[in-house]
């Protein structure tokens, strides 16, 4: 089901509540777009959110238990006012680097199966631009899964001439592990 762009029209809407109503985007809201700061579309079937870009004045979105699979490239660059971003419990493999949108930006992202590549690498110096990612764990590759993206180091991530399996050796585990090295 979808909501018609119409319905939004000559309303001053500065909050949208479309919880658990079998939606499969995000509507039209372009006519709002300069005051609504917060929107609640949890469970739903949304997997496309391209209708955020634009929402200027959008400060908090909570996607949780959605079918979202990708965030569109570039969506964070337009949205300047947006604060906090939760997506958790989707089908999210991947997210752009998005370092250079200048937000302080909280991104929740739990239980979404990411693939820990070099595309992800970004993640680690998050934090240096006023990005927190919470709660994102690997899913693939094996060695990886279940390990938070934000706990691994970028070599983990991606480095040339060396096997995966050395740079899994490098990370640094919850719960302490011995290592045993016979001569």
């Amino acid at each position: 089901t979808y909501i018609h762009p119409a319905a939004f029209n000559g309303t001053i809407l500065t909050a949208l509540r479309i919880i658990d109503n079998s939606l499969t985007a995000i509507p039209n809201l372009y006519v709002v777009k300069d005051t609504l700061s917060e929107i609640h579309a949890q469970k739903n079937l949304i997997s496309d959110i391209s209708n955020l870009a634009g929402l200027i004045s959008l400060k908090r979105v909570f996607l949780t238990t959605n079918h979202i699979a990708v965030i569109p490239s570039g969506l964070f660059n337009t949205l300047p006012s947006l604060i906090r971003f939760a997506a958790q419990s989707n089908f999210i493999t991947t997210l752009e680097d998005i370092t250079n949108c200048g937000l302080p930006l909280k991104i929740e992202l739990l239980n979404n199966p990411f693939e820990c590549n070099c595309s992800l690498a970004w993640v680690v110096n998050a934090s240096l631009a006023s990005i927190t990612m919470t709660d994102a764990s690997c899913s693939t590759p094996e060695e990886f899964n279940g390990f938070l993206v934000t706990d691994l180091n970028v070599t983990d991530f991606c480095i040339e001439g060396e096997s995966r399996e050395m740079n899994f050796m490098q990370l640094q585990p919850q719960s302490p592990i011995n290592v045993f090295i016979r001569d």
